[in-house]
């Protein structure tokens, strides 16, 4: 086409100017400044070209957005090159040209005309289909990159013209080839550092033992330096760590190399055309080119060098005209960075695979990331070898076309980012219809403009009213919305939807002092226009297009948004029978009254016998999800509402108590609404109509505070107990929630989680050798209520583990105690656990925990409270002699004939423990207190974000008598912490968190650690059938959980062709057919999309021989949100000869989080290639041996190199407990939580086998279909 005629001629030509850096002032680079020019004005952008320094012009075009106050977008590229040995190229590298093989050779191919070209002509594409940003899209052309970029980039961020494109949210900027399939991003890069070591010595006469000379002394720094550099080439080269695994070796950007570039010496008397060899010189020099890793401290670097010159006398400076950073700048890559969540999403909807990595040498793109804005180097070159600065550099045509259909794709994903709706926007709905305008706020757009996470029309958008108009069907004041408010970014780690707060301009409810439920009856559906929870869709109302919401509202992506102080959540069902009341928040002007729905266990009304009931919702259940977004919001708000309402009802000369007594036991009228009571109504009603407007006058104060308050107390209710008992009973809440507050802190805490805040942040400490210790830096942490921060964590640098690493190297390897032989140890053990139990039973206390545990994780009051009674009870196990027991290897009975497991003890000494954010104070107890009990020294690492929680149960146990220096606590990020177990080698490390983390711990630490995380879920059926039912029911709820929904990460099953004849697949497609899938309310919390799943099953039915066993469809009637995977149970069968292919593995095995199952069939033939298969699975992955041939077991068994293996005709894995911290033999409920066995579970060897060969009960039988 004329387009890709054009974008290569382009290319070419570009190609073709020789704008070496060195030569490029003298003309070249002015030359091209002026080609760009006419370039990017051809395309219809505007134009900067400027020179801050002589000769050396910057080009800056603009692609105007639909709104320039939104931060903009910076597409950075430099267009000078490196020199070339003409002699050493096959072609003329400034002579482009297109060979027959479709290879285009020349200086930039690769770095980087190649991009330069590529954004323009994915702008003119986007621009010709008649795509406009929202933001604006700057094109950036800078010169000397390769040679330190200071007369470039660095000077045009401190120019004017940088000031006027202010603010810049995001930057693209170059990147490397790949060879492989994948596209390579870089996050950050190695920091260079340029610098000379001089040395000065006597002279004399070379025929003399002349000491300490400028020579001698300069080579012995070398030499250290180039043990260093010898040191990190074996670092780099080392083998990960892992045999079984797919472990990644290391990248250059992972290590920081040293050079020897200069050497200089020598006594000369003509400019060094020839020296006196006979005359020891009294100066030498070295220069080197020193690029330091991110895993690496420059204070670090910067001592070693000290120290090398130091000891010779030796001084070193930095190079002239070098700007060295003394700090690595890189780009933070995880849930709170919305730019790098786009850009994933924007390659995973093009197919493609990407990997990270530290840029091994220097762009332009650190200068960018020191001022704090995301930069990404990425250049879409997938299977091309990395050519950049070499003889030859090449690019091939189709690399070069295809890259620019991947930037029109990511540009425009980018270019519209999250949707968020402006402060001036005009819309009206009454308190009844309150849900329309939250429906309708609550959307995202992705790159195609396609709304998610929307049921909601327009039509409820625009519904005119004025301030005080009155419904005639119900009397509820109609408010206009005066601002709308986005959700914090904390909020972003759990939900992909944005949610919004609506801030109206009258006191709603002043008429009523009460909330009104939507129910049938309060809407009018003779308008066609009933679609929020209610009733589903009229025929003729669609989803709005995306250019219609544009039409009513603006496109945001804020970079620094602090607020708001509340969340909401809101889900839309379409099903036509009852619904529940839908969550909401409405905030007065006057910033002093609120209402809040409810959002899980609600109450809906349906049509029964022609009259309408009031019932509880059973599709709207208190799902794990919903609790994560609204607990701490709904509870914690609930309770400090109430709380306030009630001593503004004080001030006002209104008794609260007496307020609450006046809500009757008939509280809920025809309708479905909430009455209060009927005097305070009364009351209302006789007030004049400005007492509701937005200047919320004492007479809206006196009525509705009080009305508030019985809504709270009815909506704890709701949020724990069935609805239908809370109406029956009505019994106020207020009391009980006083109740719960303290009067003082425990003795020993220090931080109270009620006065936390942004005014009064609570302060967090490392413990090490017994002493509680702060950092050099904090790491704040933001509250999850308001995005401001509120707690100040230690930030453990590199230049401060030294104590931590000692710590652990002063312990023992046999331990701090042998549990069986130490009276005096076990006896400790067993009071300090009585005692801490004891304490935890005060009300007081456990009321601590549980708030502070709540205010910093997404739990509500009754989550964490079961989190302290768990740890209560595990205490209570260990206050006896229990302790003593753990020293002994086990043999564990289930809780039938024929489960057992087989575990022992190994005597580990100073030991590690990484815990995550889900459960701050259960697993972090659990797992401590289990090494201790053992004799183990312990360095614990909670996440930053609840750490403080472990601080204060840590300060609870040393009040109940443990020693100060049995646990080092510290608080840092990854690379530290990985740091720290590298030097001081602990003989093991029990980690909970990601795989990404599990996979870079087990290849660092060389197996050194037991993972606790249970992932895949593959069953491997052996050749005698037996018990098809239960065996076929397993194989169901391995892959698909109790309700459809899964919680692992992918499905493997291997049926021997004996079960296959005997019809297991018929029976598990029967078994998948009979689930209600309408009961579905959410899907797991790891989980992938509905379309991500959908692309999968389509990939994996290309290969050859794969077939849809069932499923594979998208999900209808169900309450599911759109971030979660929405899919029917599905399978898909793939030939085991496919999935052994080198070029299947990685898609067979992808980790889909839904319910997805992939099958296949082998014969005694082809067990080694299954077998061959499993050596490959991850290091801490479950499986299951389904089988009671005992030479088959041990075959199989022999291959699985995880820390579990469920083995036996009975064996499943789902249900289990992830490595078996919660109870043994695979069964929470067979020893119980906390038994001596459970614990040497988890602190024993890492191979765990579970046998379950016995009979299953007589009277078995399917269970009903949930």
């Amino acid at each position: 086409t004329k387009m890709t005629k054009d974008a290569v001629t382009r290319f070419l030509e570009l190609l073709s100017i020789r704008t070496v850096s060195g030569e490029g002032p003298s003309g070249s680079y002015q030359q091209c400044a002026d080609w760009l020019k006419e370039y990017l004005t051809e395309v219809g952008l505007s134009v900067q070209v400027f020179s801050l320094v002589e000769n050396k012009p910057i080009v800056l075009a603009t692609w105007a957005g639909e709104d320039p106050t939104l931060p903009s977008v910076i597409l950075n590229s430099h267009y000078d090159v490196v020199p070339v040995i003409r002699d050493a190229w096959k072609h003329d590298p400034f002579e482009a040209q297109v060979l027959d093989d479709g290879h285009i050779y020349g200086r930039g191919t690769q770095d980087m005309k190649c991009v330069c070209a590529q954004y323009v002509e994915a702008v003119r594409k986007l621009k010709e289909r008649g795509f406009v940003p929202k933001r604006n899209i700057h094109l950036l052309y800078v010169p000397d990159e390769e040679i330190g970029g200071v007369d470039g980039m660095e000077h045009f961020l401190d120019s004017t013209q940088y000031k006027a494109i202010q603010p810049v949210a995001f930057a693209f900027d170059e990147g490397l080839a790949n060879t492989t399939d994948a596209f390579t991003v870089f996050y950050g890069e190695r920091t260079p550092w340029w610098f000379y070591v001089k040395a000065e010595g006597p002279t004399g006469h070379g025929s003399r033992f002349i000491q300490n000379t400028a020579t001698s002394k300069l080579i012995k720094v070398c030499n250290k330096a180039l043990a260093f550099r010898d040191e990190q080439e074996k670092l780099l080269n080392a083998d990960p760590g892992c045999k079984h695994g797919d472990m990644k070796k290391r990248k250059l950007g992972d290590v920081t190399t040293i050079n020897l570039t200069v050497l200089k010496s020598g006594v000369s008397s003509d400019g060094g055309k020839t020296y006196a060899l006979n005359v020891i010189p009294t100066e030498a020099f070295a220069g080197f080119d020193v690029r330091i890793s991110p895993n690496m401290d420059m204070k670090e670097f910067e001592n070693l060098l000290n120290g090398w010159c130091a000891e010779e006398g030796l001084s070193w400076e930095f190079a002239p005209r070098t700007t060295p950073f003394r700090e690595h700048y890189t780009t933070d890559l995880n849930g709170d960075n919305v730019w790098w969540q786009l850009f994933k999403k924007s390659c995973e909807k093009m197919g493609k695979r990407i990997e990270t990595e530290v840029f091994p040498a220097a762009t332009d793109s650190r200068f960018i990331r020191k001022l704090g804005i995301p930069a990404f180097g990425f250049s879409p070159m997938s299977n091309t070898p990395v050519l950049l600065h070499e003889h030859n550099e090449m690019l091939h045509k189709d690399t070069f076309l295809s890259g620019i259909d991947v930037y029109v794709t990511l540009f425009a994903d980018i270019a519209i980012g999250i949707l968020r709706w402006t402060s001036g926007l005009s819309c009206t709905a009454s308190l009844i219809g309150i849900n329309y305008v939250l429906a309708a706020a609550e959307c995202v757009l992705d790159g195609q403009g396609e709304v998610r996470g929307s049921l909601a029309s327009l039509e409820f958008v625009v519904q005119p009213a004025s301030n005080t108009e009155k419904n005639d069907q119900t009397g509820a004041t109609t408010a206009k919305v005066v601002a709308v408010h986005r959700q914090s970014d904390y909020w972003k780690n759990w939900t992909t939807n944005t949610y919004v707060i609506l801030e109206l301009d009258t006191a709603l409810g002043s008429s009523h002092g009460v909330l009104l439920l939507p129910t049938l009856k309060d809407i009018d559906q003779s308008k066609g226009s009933i679609a929020v929870q209610m009733v589903q869709f009229a025929d003729d109302i669609n989803k709005p297009t995306a250019t219609l919401l544009y039409e009513k509202c603006m496109c945001y992506f804020p970079t620094s948004f602090q607020g708001p102080r509340y969340m909401l959540h809101h889900d839309c069902d379409t099903s036509v029978v009852g619904s529940p009341g839908a969550p909401l928040l409405v905030r007065y002007v006057n910033n002093s009254t609120y209402v809040i729905g409810i959002h899980s266990n609600a109450v809906g009304s349906t049509l029964v016998g022609g009259k309408e009931v009031l019932q509880q919702v059973a599709n709207y259940t208190d799902s794990t999800a919903n609790r994560g977004i609204l607990g701490p919001f709904i509870q914690m708000q609930l309770e400090n509402l109430t709380h306030s309402a009630s001593q503004a009802d004080d001030a006002d000369g209104i008794d609260p108590a007496s307020s609450g007594s006046r809500m009757s036991t008939s509280s809920r009228s025809h309708g479905g609404r909430f009455q209060g009571s009927r005097s305070r109504d009364k009351d209302a009603a006789q007030k004049p109509a400005s007492s509701r407007d937005g200047n919320a006058s004492a007479a809206s104060k006196l009525h509705l505070r009080p009305a508030i308050a019985r809504i709270c107390i009815v909506f704890i209710y709701m949020w724990r107990q069935r609805t239908a008992q809370v109406l029956a009973q009505a019994k106020p809440r207020a009391p009980c929630v006083a109740q719960r507050s303290m009067s003082s802190l425990p003795s020993w805490a220090t931080v109270d989680p009620r006065a936390m805040s942004a005014k009064n942040p609570a302060e967090g400490f490392n413990l090490v050798n017994g002493k509680w210790t702060k950092t050099e830096k904090n790491e704040p942490i933001v509250d999850p209520l308001n995005g401001e921060v509120f707690i100040n964590m230690p930030a453990t640098q590199m230049s401060e583990i030294q104590p931590f690493v000692d710590s652990l190297r002063d312990c023992p390897k046999h331990g701090l105690h042998n549990p069986y032989k130490n009276v005096e140890r076990y006896v400790l053990y067993g009071d300090v656990s009585n005692k801490a139990a004891t304490i935890l039973r005060d009300p007081k206390v456990s009321d601590y925990f549980t708030r502070l545990i709540q205010r910093v994780s997404p739990k509500s009051y009754a989550q964490a409270e079961v989190e302290v009674r768990v740890t209560r009870k595990f205490l209570e196990n260990f206050s006896s002699d229990q302790v003593r027991f753990l020293a002994r290897s086990f043999g564990v009975p289930g809780d039938h004939a024929g489960q057992m497991s087989h575990g022992y003890r190994w005597p580990y000494g100073p030991v590690s423990l990484i815990t995550p954010f889900n459960f701050p104070f259960e697993i972090p107890v659990l797992q401590l207190l289990g090494a201790l009990y053992m004799g183990n020294k312990v360095l614990l690492k909670v996440d930053s974000k609840v750490s403080i929680v472990m601080q204060e149960t840590l300060r609870l146990l040393h009040e109940c008598g443990m020693p100060l220096t049995d646990v080092d606590f510290i608080n840092s990020d990854g690379p530290v912490m990985n740091e720290v177990l590298l030097q001081a080698k602990p003989r093991n490390t029990l980690f909970t968190g990601s795989s990404v983390v599990a996979e870079k711990l087990a290849k660092d630490l060389k197996g050194r650690i037991k993972l606790e995380d249970a992932g895949f879920d593959w069953k491997i059926l052996g050749p005698d059938v037996a018990n098809m039912g239960y065996v076929a029911w397993t194989c169901d709820q391995d892959a698909y959980a109790c309700s459809g929904q899964k919680c692992s990460a992918q499905s493997i099953l291997f049926m021997h062709k004996n079960w296959s004849k005997a019809g297991l697949e018929k029976k598990l497609s029967e078994l998948a057919a009979r689930r209600k899938l309408s009961d579905l309310t959410i899907g797991p919390v790891l989980t992938v999309t509905t379309k991500r799943m959908l692309d999968h099953r389509d990939a994996l039915l290309k290969i050859p021989g794969a077939r849809l066993v069932f499923g594979g469809k998208e999900l209808k009637n169900h309450t599911i949100p759109p971030q979660y995977g929405a899919i029917e149970p599905t399978a898909v069968f793939v030939p085991l000869k496919e999935i052994v292919k080198p070029e299947n593995q990685a898609l067979v095995t992808t980790e889909i989080f839904g319910p997805f199952q992939i099958f296949t069939e082998y014969d005694d033939d082809n067990l080694q290639d299954v077998l061959d298969i499993l050596e490959h699975m991850h290091a801490h992955l479950t499986a299951a041996v389904v089988s009671n041939d005992v030479l088959f077991q041990q075959k199989v068994l022999a291959h699985t190199v995880n820390g579990t293996t469920y083995n036996g005709i009975r064996a499943r894995t789902t249900g289990a407990p992830q490595n078996h911290w919660f109870g043994p033999a695979g069964d929470p409920c067979a020893g119980g939580i906390g038994t001596p066995e459970a614990i040497k579970l988890v602190w024993s060897c890492h191979r765990e086998i579970i046998n379950d060969v016995g009979p299953i009960p007589a009277n078995w039988t399917i269970p009903e279909a949930t």
